[in-house]
């Protein structure tokens, strides 16, 4: 099973390796759970952390992504620069707030 697949994410992961958990006795870090076989972060921790922009890679260019705010309790757009950065980094307005938006 794929990384993505199994964390349902919808934000980027620009570069972490997935830590695998479950059944090799392996526990994930705090503020992440194991989703079939992998540690994949909590809503609560990854909408929580301040937007990163990254690092240029190398060819790269910067785009247009967003992050969730608690502060204003929204997403809003940031300039990604392609490499490093945190999971609070959505392609789009509407896949951050499905995930970090306030649930009715």
């Amino acid at each position: 099973m794929k990384f993505s697949a199994a964390c349902r994410g919808e934000y980027t992961v620009a570069h972490l390796t997935p830590q695998q958990c479950g059944g090799n006795g392996q526990q994930c870090p705090t503020g992440y759970q194991c989703s079939s076989e992998f540690c994949c972060p909590t809503p609560d921790y990854l909408c929580n952390l301040r937007y990163d922009s990254g690092k240029f890679a190398v060819g790269g260019e910067k785009s247009d992504r967003y992050f969730y705010t608690s502060e204003y309790r929204t997403c809003m757009r940031f300039s990604f620069y392609g490499s490093l950065g945190n999971e609070n980094n959505f392609a789009d307005y509407n896949s951050c707030m499905r995930t970090c938006g306030p649930q009715q």
